[in-house]
Protein backbone atom coordinates (compact mmCIF):
# COMPACT_ATOMS: atom_id res chain seq x y z
CA UNK A 1 0.00 0.00 0.00
CA UNK A 2 2.82 2.41 0.80
CA UNK A 3 4.35 1.87 -2.65
CA UNK A 4 1.03 2.74 -4.32
CA UNK A 5 0.68 5.93 -2.25
CA UNK A 6 4.24 6.97 -3.03
CA UNK A 7 3.68 6.35 -6.74
CA UNK A 8 0.51 8.45 -6.72
CA UNK A 9 2.28 11.29 -4.89
CA UNK A 10 5.26 11.18 -7.27
CA UNK A 11 2.98 11.18 -10.34
CA UNK A 12 0.99 14.07 -8.83
CA UNK A 13 4.18 16.09 -8.24
CA UNK A 14 5.40 15.42 -11.78
CA UNK A 15 2.06 16.53 -13.28
CA UNK A 16 1.93 19.62 -11.04
CA UNK A 17 5.53 20.53 -11.98
CA UNK A 18 4.71 20.14 -15.68
CA UNK A 19 1.61 22.37 -15.39
CA UNK A 20 3.56 25.05 -13.50
CA UNK A 21 6.37 24.92 -16.09
CA UNK A 22 3.86 25.48 -18.91
CA UNK A 23 2.25 28.42 -17.10
CA UNK A 24 5.59 30.07 -16.26
CA UNK A 25 7.35 29.29 -19.55
CA UNK A 26 4.88 29.10 -22.40
CA UNK A 27 6.87 28.11 -25.50
CA UNK A 28 3.91 28.99 -27.72
CA UNK A 29 3.31 32.47 -26.30
CA UNK A 30 5.70 34.22 -28.72
CA UNK A 31 4.03 32.56 -31.70
CA UNK A 32 0.65 34.11 -30.90
CA UNK A 33 1.86 37.64 -30.14
CA UNK A 34 2.56 40.25 -32.81
CA UNK A 35 6.31 40.32 -33.37
CA UNK A 36 8.78 40.91 -36.18
CA UNK A 37 12.47 40.16 -36.44
CA UNK A 38 14.51 41.68 -39.27
CA UNK A 39 17.95 41.09 -40.75
CA UNK A 40 19.78 43.13 -43.37
CA UNK A 41 21.50 40.67 -45.72
CA UNK A 42 24.54 41.40 -47.88
CA UNK A 43 25.18 44.91 -46.56
CA UNK A 44 28.80 45.94 -45.90
CA UNK A 45 30.33 48.42 -43.45
CA UNK A 46 32.30 50.25 -46.16
CA UNK A 47 31.81 50.98 -49.86
CA UNK A 48 33.73 53.03 -52.42
CA UNK A 49 32.20 56.03 -54.17
CA UNK A 50 29.93 54.80 -57.01
CA UNK A 51 30.30 51.15 -55.94
CA UNK A 52 27.12 49.13 -56.41
CA UNK A 53 25.37 48.48 -53.10
CA UNK A 54 23.16 45.37 -53.06
CA UNK A 55 21.16 44.13 -50.10
CA UNK A 56 18.04 42.28 -49.02
CA UNK A 57 15.79 42.48 -46.01
CA UNK A 58 14.70 39.27 -44.29
CA UNK A 59 11.73 39.47 -41.93
CA UNK A 60 10.02 36.77 -39.92
CA UNK A 61 7.54 36.66 -37.07
CA UNK A 62 3.80 36.61 -36.45
CA UNK A 63 1.26 39.20 -37.57
CA UNK A 64 -1.35 40.31 -40.07
CA UNK A 65 -1.13 38.62 -43.46
CA UNK A 66 -1.54 41.82 -45.39
CA UNK A 67 0.91 44.64 -44.66
CA UNK A 68 2.98 45.32 -47.77
CA UNK A 69 6.73 45.89 -48.03
CA UNK A 70 9.35 47.56 -45.81
CA UNK A 71 10.15 51.25 -46.03
CA UNK A 72 13.87 51.72 -46.65
CA UNK A 73 15.83 54.96 -46.43
CA UNK A 74 19.55 55.63 -46.78
CA UNK A 75 20.57 59.06 -45.58
CA UNK A 76 23.73 61.00 -44.83
CA UNK A 77 24.33 60.47 -41.10
CA UNK A 78 25.72 64.00 -40.61
CA UNK A 79 22.89 65.60 -42.64
CA UNK A 80 19.77 63.42 -42.14
CA UNK A 81 17.72 65.52 -44.56
CA UNK A 82 19.99 64.35 -47.40
CA UNK A 83 18.31 61.13 -48.52
CA UNK A 84 20.27 59.20 -51.15
CA UNK A 85 17.97 56.16 -51.48
CA UNK A 86 14.33 55.62 -50.62
CA UNK A 87 12.03 52.67 -51.17
CA UNK A 88 8.59 53.55 -49.92
CA UNK A 89 6.24 51.01 -48.40
CA UNK A 90 4.05 49.38 -51.02
CA UNK A 91 0.67 48.33 -49.62
CA UNK A 92 -1.11 45.25 -50.91
CA UNK A 93 -4.78 44.78 -51.66
CA UNK A 94 -6.19 43.18 -48.53
CA UNK A 95 -9.27 41.11 -47.84
CA UNK A 96 -11.96 42.72 -45.69
CA UNK A 97 -10.79 40.68 -42.68
CA UNK A 98 -7.05 39.92 -42.90
CA UNK A 99 -5.81 36.93 -40.93
CA UNK A 100 -2.98 36.54 -38.41
CA UNK A 101 -0.24 34.02 -39.20
CA UNK A 102 3.46 33.30 -39.05
CA UNK A 103 5.53 34.85 -41.84
CA UNK A 104 9.01 34.52 -43.29
CA UNK A 105 9.79 36.88 -46.18
CA UNK A 106 12.71 38.22 -48.23
CA UNK A 107 12.49 41.68 -49.77
CA UNK A 108 12.44 42.61 -52.58
CA UNK A 109 12.35 38.78 -52.97
CA UNK A 110 14.62 35.81 -52.33
CA UNK A 111 16.37 36.04 -55.73
CA UNK A 112 16.60 39.82 -56.08
CA UNK A 113 18.22 42.71 -54.21
CA UNK A 114 17.75 46.40 -53.61
CA UNK A 115 20.44 48.17 -55.64
CA UNK A 116 21.87 51.68 -55.37
CA UNK A 117 25.11 53.65 -55.60
CA UNK A 118 26.26 56.68 -53.62
CA UNK A 119 28.30 59.41 -55.32
CA UNK A 120 29.80 61.24 -52.32
CA UNK A 121 32.22 60.31 -49.53
CA UNK A 122 30.70 60.28 -46.04
CA UNK A 123 28.95 58.41 -43.27
CA UNK A 124 25.53 57.05 -44.11
CA UNK A 125 22.71 55.22 -42.32
CA UNK A 126 20.43 52.54 -43.71
CA UNK A 127 17.07 52.71 -41.91
CA UNK A 128 14.44 49.97 -42.40
CA UNK A 129 10.95 49.93 -40.93
CA UNK A 130 8.52 47.07 -41.41
CA UNK A 131 5.41 46.09 -39.48
CA UNK A 132 6.14 46.95 -35.84
CA UNK A 133 9.96 46.95 -36.08
CA UNK A 134 12.75 49.30 -37.13
CA UNK A 135 16.44 48.67 -37.61
CA UNK A 136 19.44 50.78 -38.67
CA UNK A 137 22.95 50.12 -39.88
CA UNK A 138 25.66 52.73 -40.28
CA UNK A 139 28.26 52.52 -43.07
CA UNK A 140 30.94 54.60 -44.83
CA UNK A 141 31.51 55.65 -48.39
CA UNK A 142 35.21 56.30 -49.07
Amino acid sequence: MKTLQRSIIIIGLIVASFVIAIIVFDPFKLETRLHTEMKIIGFNDTYNVDQTIRFQIYANGYGWTCVGTPEIIIYNTDYPSIIVFQQRNISFMCPMEPQMSSFSEYFPNQKDSYITTIHHVGNYTLHVSYRNTETEKGFKIK
